[in-house]
């Protein structure tokens, strides 16, 4: 609305992750990249909790949670519909906390954050995704409280896009969108020494 223009999403990021998006400048230009976003490179940054592997995948596939309570909320295990791949790096760690950069193979609703918590290393400030989903219930039901930021451990789920990678056929080369960690997850990531 500022720019005067209109924009045509080409992906979509979880409500309360942060970062990189792409938008086309029309509708062809959008569809054209989601026709190709299997070839999307993209690369995210969480804080999870516990200390992590080194480097790691998950090679799990995702469905609907089995047993929860959360309508919309997705699980990894064997025989799940959606074969999902996660490449995990430990970026650095301080206490029971790590920095971890999370590649994407595929694209999966919710994957990184499902993926994260298979490896039992839920990402902080995750409602859903957490040890305890009553935090995601009880959030639906009163909002965002002082009780329930300390619960989560942080007001939003700690996770953004930090690089998207694509090939322009117009300019024939790679082009590299990037977004730096923003206040909110830079100042997370200094109070836990990471």
């Amino acid at each position: 609305e500022k720019s005067g223009n209109k924009f045509f999403p080409v992906h979509r990021l979880d409500r309360e992750t942060s970062g990189a998006i792409l938008l086309g400048k029309s509708a062809e230009a959008a569809s054209y990249v989601q026709k190709n976003f299997s070839s999307v490179s993209k690369e995210y940054i969480a804080v999870a909790r516990g200390v992590t592997e080194k480097n790691f995948t998950i090679d799990i596939p995702i469905g609907p949670a089995r047993y929860s309570l959360i309508k919309k909320k997705r699980e990894a295990y064997p025989g799940a519909e959606e074969n999902a791949l996660t490449l995990f790096t430990l970026l650095s760690s301080s206490g029971n906390y790590s920095l971890v950069k999370a590649e994407l193979v595929t694209g999966r609703m919710h994957q990184i954050r499902v993926h994260l918590k298979y490896s039992g290393h839920p990402i902080v400030g995750d409602k859903m995704y957490s040890d305890d989903e009553t935090i995601y219930l009880d959030y639906v039901e009163s909002g965002l409280t002082e009780e329930l930021i300390s619960r989560a451990g942080f007001p939003r789920c700690a996770l953004h896009s930090s690089l998207i990678v694509f090939y322009d056929d117009y300019e024939m080369k790679d082009i590299h969108v990037t977004a730096s960690l923003p206040e909110d997850m830079s100042s997370l990531v200094a109070v836990l020494k990471l």
